[in-house]
């Protein structure tokens, strides 16, 4: 307690939020009916099991720097919902695809701490071989900012700094059965030259796939496919039963005088079921057996089994005629009349001018492959192109459906690929940032911080005299930026890039002036003007701030940049570059419309400690 009374315990995260994001997930699995969507929700449930579970018996410390216990503030945590971290490092975890690979290799028979001995082994010679190639190829994939730290360590050997190299490896040395230190192997270098896109080919061939079958459409084109053609033949054959003239409405039953008249029966023309030409009896079994085959591989409508329907009701008649046609009822000889009165009233007589055209126009409406067929060949074309970065020119995959896919598909040749797929494609479309802003692909500026960490990357390692030590910075400061942000209490601050024990002996190596600090200083006013811009109706997102940050580091801007506060866990009180902020801003607004709107009296700002 302070002299004043007041509790000087710092604040704590509640946990009473992991216990109300556990309720939404369950009652997402209790009410969902989309198998997947109820096992990401059992997926969440076990996370934030995880998050109450820590926190109450103080194995987490949300709202900290250093959230897991034991653990440095480098380590890149899971972090859930509202910066909650779950104890699960994304480092860590079961073995990767590439991890088994190797241990199979090496022929190592891993019981315990399998990734202790992969670690170890990038110590040894044969290791050390792997890891250099790595450097001079740059083909390797850094998805967590730990997996380049051995890399880094390597090159500081080799170029004789091997007091960093060795403090590197006694700051992530005690984690070598926990963390992965290494990176994965890749089959080519990545992409360079200004180039962003929001996701990758194969995530956009994975969200293709996700593309579900749409019941109602499937049933739409059966039903005019199959049964609309079926029940044409039933009345047909109805048809050649009657003696005269087809039966049809005197007064045309969209009216107001029709409507009337036909609940008085107001049809015209002859009866069916007064004669039976040769060979209908045949035809009608045969008919019926079709159908019936027909069924039992087609069910997506269940129209035609509905004993309301029309259709139905011809087939039981049908059935009727072929067995006792003298069992029938003046009343059932009487339904079937009207039943094709109306048939031909809505279609005309089957086979006629008037049919064929009505026929022709109910085709066109499914015409049209289904989405999710669609959705597999575009995706077929898209698993062509390297699968780790976006694809420049998208022409081919989103062309209409060539020959060659047609005779190998069920698919019609020339169909247009819908807009609902060709949004899916566009994310993975690679072109500058104000190009895909343009287009209409980045459309916040939430999605314009998520594509530029490659840009400024590239931009912020041009420092690096070394090509081999410049990719790998790239690749780290573009992980980093990956992380997600924690959330932090009483005032502290994320982790910095620099605090990376692998990434500060690079910084130290990293040329600060020069052409580097005027390209810094193009680039802060281009992506600051970008972001203002393209979004004015919005506050530059936290994300966004974070790369203006480091672009004025690098351009020699002292810029106090703002990030936007949380208001559920404002702390009541502001750091120093707030007040630095504001008195920025009170020599910039003085006078202005600003201050008279909101009232605010520069003057007093401008006299804050």
């Amino acid at each position: 307690m302070t002299p004043d009374g007041e509790d000087e315990r710092p604040i704590r995260a509640n946990p009473q939020y992991a216990l109300g994001q556990i309720a939404r997930a369950l009652a997402t699995i209790g009410t969902n009916e989309d198998p997947e969507t109820r096992q990401r929700a059992r997926d969440k449930v076990h996370k934030w099991m995880s998050v109450l579970e820590g926190m109450l018996h103080g194995t987490l410390h949300v709202g900290s720097r250093m959230p897991i216990v034991d653990m440095p503030t480098w380590v890149t945590p899971e972090v859930m919902t509202g910066g909650f971290v779950t104890g699960q490092l994304m480092a860590g975890g079961p073995l990767r695809t590439h991890e088994n690979q190797l241990l199979k290799r090496l022929s190592i028979e891993a019981e315990k701490d399998p990734r202790r001995l992969l670690n170890g082994y990038y110590l040894t010679d044969d290791g050390r071989a792997e890891l250099t190639e790595m450097l001079n190829s740059q083909k390797y994939l850094v998805s967590v900012p730990e997996e380049a730290a051995l890399l880094v360590a390597e090159w500081l050997a080799l170029n004789g700094k091997n007091g960093d190299a060795q403090a590197v490896l006694e700051q992530i040395s005690p984690f070598f059965a926990q963390l992965r230190f290494f990176p994965a192997p890749a089959a080519r270098t990545p992409p360079v030259g200004g180039r962003v896109f929001l996701q990758d080919a194969g995530s956009t061939v994975a969200s293709l796939g996700k593309v579900k079958p749409n019941r109602r459409f499937l049933a739409q084109k059966e039903a005019i496919e199959l049964w609309a053609p079926l029940y044409a033949e039933t009345t047909a054959l109805f048809l050649e039963t009657i003696e005269g003239d087809p039966p049809s409405f005197q007064h045309a039953p969209g009216t107001a005088e029709g409507r009337a008249r036909r609940r008085r029966n107001d049809i015209v023309g002859g009866w069916p079921c007064k004669r039976y030409p040769d060979g209908w009896k045949d035809r009608a079994s045969e008919f019926l057996v079709r159908y019936g085959r027909a069924r039992a591989n087609n069910k997506l409508s269940g129209k035609p089994e509905r004993g309301k329907e029309n259709f139905a009701k011809l087939r039981k008649y049908l059935q009727q005629c072929i067995e006792t046609p003298g069992s029938l009822s003046p009343h059932e000889i009487g339904m079937i009349r009207v039943i094709l009165a109306r048939y031909v009233a809505k279609w005309g007589l089957p086979n006629s001018p008037p049919w064929v055209e009505r026929r022709a126009a109910q085709l066109q409406q499914v015409k049209d492959p289904p989405f999710h067929q669609l959705a597999a060949l575009v995706a077929e074309r898209l698993a062509r192109y390297p699968q780790d970065r976006g694809i420049e020119d998208l022409t081919r995959i989103v062309q209409p459906v060539t020959r060659a896919e047609a005779d190998r598909s069920d698919t019609r040749l020339g169909a247009t690929i819908p807009q609902s797929i060709l949004r899916k494609v566009a994310r993975c479309k690679a072109d500058t940032a104000e190009g895909l802003v343009k287009d209409g692909l980045v459309t916040s500026g939430e999605a314009l911080a998520r594509v530029l960490p490659p840009i400024i990357a590239e931009l912020r390692a041009a420092g690096i005299p070394d090509p081999s030590l410049r990719q790998v910075y790239a690749s780290v400061y573009q992980a980093f930026r990956r992380r997600r942000s924690l959330l932090l209490l009483n005032l502290e601050h994320q982790a910095r890039l620099d605090e990376l024990p692998w990434v500060a002996p690079i910084e130290e190596l990293r040329s600060h002036g020069g052409s580097g600090v005027e390209s810094a200083r193009q680039a802060l006013n281009h992506v600051a003007g970008l972001g203002l811009t393209s979004f004015p109706h919005a506050l530059l997102p936290n994300k966004l701030i974070q790369e203006l940050q480091a672009l004025a580091s690098d351009a020699r801007v002292d810029l106090p940049l703002t990030e936007e506060l949380a208001a559920d866990i404002f702390m009541g009180q502001f750091s120093a570059k707030y007040t630095r902020a504001a008195k920025q801003a009170a020599n910039l607004l003085k006078g202005t419309l600003y201050q008279t709107y909101y009232g605010i009296d520069y003057q007093v700002v401008q006299q804050l400690r």
